[in-house]
C-alpha cells in the first residue's frame, strides 16, 4: 500500500500543472541583480572585428536578425562567476520580452562592473535601453 501511495505521489508531482517559471528553478540565493543594456555588432560598439566575440564565436547576422541568437556579453568581474559558453537564465520585471535563456560569448569593456549587454540586431532598438535584471547560471 505504501508503494502505491509513493507512486501516486510521484505521478501527481510530475503532472502538476503549476506554473513553472524561471524564478522557481533555483533558490533566491543563486540569483543576483545586474544592470543590462544592449549592443549591436558594429565597429563603433565593439573592439576589433564586430562579428567575432571575445570568446572567438562568429556572429551569424542572419540568425541574429531572426532572433535565433540569444547571446550576451558580461562585464569582466562577472567572468569570476561565469565562463564563456555558460547558459544563464535572465528575468526582467521591467520588460518580459528579455526573459529567457542566453549564452555568454562576449566580454564588455574594462570600465563596466556588474553589467551585461544583450546582443541585438543592427538597426533594431528597444524603447528603453537600461534595465535591472536578475540572472543565474543554468
Amino acid at each position: 500500500m505504501k508503494l502505491i501511495k509513493i507512486i501516486l505521489y510521484f505521478f501527481c508531482w510530475l503532472c502538476n500543472p503549476a506554473e513553472k517559471s524561471v524564478e522557481k528553478v533555483a533558490p533566491p540565493s543563486d540569483w543576483h541583480t545586474v544592470q543590462a543594456t544592449y549592443y549591436h555588432p558594429v565597429a563603433s560598439q565593439t573592439q576589433g572585428n564586430p562579428l567575432i566575440t571575445a570568446s572567438g564565436k562568429k556572429i551569424n547576422l542572419e540568425l541574429l536578425e531572426k532572433g535565433h541568437l540569444k547571446w550576451i556579453a558580461v562585464s569582466r568581474d562577472l567572468l569570476e562567476r561565469y565562463n564563456y559558453g555558460d547558459t544563464v537564465s535572465i528575468v526582467c520585471s521591467e520588460d518580459a520580452s528579455l526573459n529567457g535563456r542566453y549564452v555568454i560569448y562576449d566580454t564588455m569593456a574594462k570600465r563596466f562592473k556588474n553589467k551585461i549587454d544583450f546582443l541585438w540586431p543592427k538597426g533594431k532598438k528597444k524603447e528603453k535601453g537600461v534595465w535591472k535584471v536578475r540572472m543565474r547560471k543554468d
